[in-house]
């Protein structure tokens, strides 16, 4: 998914009625657009960051500009609002376009109602629920695919907005390619692959994975690896080798190794203390 993508999601089966369905979901790397007197339909919610070159928009009558160097910001328009391009940049976005009755469902959540936009500057970019996303969007053939986009976008909206009132300093330090390229090494991709696809030195990714992340690459995943495993290991009784394979270990001796270094304890040792419990987790 390093190139620019829109996905039409209208017509993917939904086994929830909810009231906010995504329409469409659009992943644009490196990306400007020109809007001349455009009319929103629906609702729209954009999260947008790495300005290359500053960008001035007018939305209705207000002139908004963003400069290189801010942080990432989610902005959501409702229907009827009129875009218009003064200074179009290069950026990375990705947005989420809704009907009307969900257009008016998020004015409500954001709690914006009365208002034709919303618009807040955030954090970081939640590594792990953008990574579902793209799972997700990556197998829309399966069922209840579109109903876990429709809430995994919620669910990134609400860590998004919820960033503004812990009190940490707002920082540029995020990036929707290196989000991405976590979101692919827990896929099984190289990191090497993933360098060249996105146009990445490994000065430069190193530089800025560290200041999204604080493990490593190689960490991150095992980490990942080893919470999907323990939700395995508590919550099924899948032969423990088959959990190795399905979890990415290239071995069960390995698994075990990596297992005990972490957890201090077997699978099997894990399994017995854990299984069955409700909030069993990496202690």
């Amino acid at each position: 998914m390093s190139d620019q993508k829109k996905y039409d999601l209208e017509n993917i089966p939904r086994i929830f009625d909810l009231p906010c369905r995504v329409l469409e979901f659009g992943w644009l790397p490196t990306h400007s657009h020109h809007h001349d007197h455009a009319l929103v339909d629906g609702g729209f919610v954009c999260l947008s960051c790495n300005y290359m070159e500053k960008s001035i928009m007018q939305v209705d009558d207000v002139v908004f500009t963003q400069n290189v160097g801010e942080p990432p910001r989610l902005s959501f328009l409702k229907y009827g609002t009129v875009l218009n391009t003064i200074k179009p940049a290069r950026h990375d976005e990705i947005f989420f376009r809704y009907s009307e009755e969900g257009a008016d469902f998020l004015a409500k959540f954001f709690g914006a109602e009365g208002s034709a936009r919303f618009s807040v500057f955030f954090q970081s970019f939640p590594s792990g629920i953008l990574a579902a996303l793209r799972r997700e969007i990556a197998q829309l053939d399966k069922p209840g695919a579109g109903d876990r986009i429709d809430l995994l976008a919620l669910q990134l909206f609400s860590e998004v907005v919820l960033q503004k009132f812990e009190g940490s300093e707002i920082s540029n330090q995020n990036d929707v390619k290196i989000n991405a390229i976590a979101g692919e090494l827990l896929g099984g991709r190289k990191l090497s692959e993933l360098l060249k696809e996105y146009g990445l030195s490994e000065r430069s990714f190193y530089r800025q994975w560290q200041k999204a992340f604080d493990v490593s690459p190689k960490e991150y995943v095992i980490n990942s690896q080893l919470k999907k495993a323990c939700s395995l290991l508590s919550g099924s009784d899948i032969a423990i080798e088959d959990i190795a394979a399905g979890c990415g270990f290239v071995n069960t001796s390995y698994f075990y190794k990596v297992f005990r270094l972490k957890l201090n304890c077997t699978p099997r040792e894990y399994r017995k203390k854990y299984s069955d419990k409700l909030f069993a987790a990496i202690e």
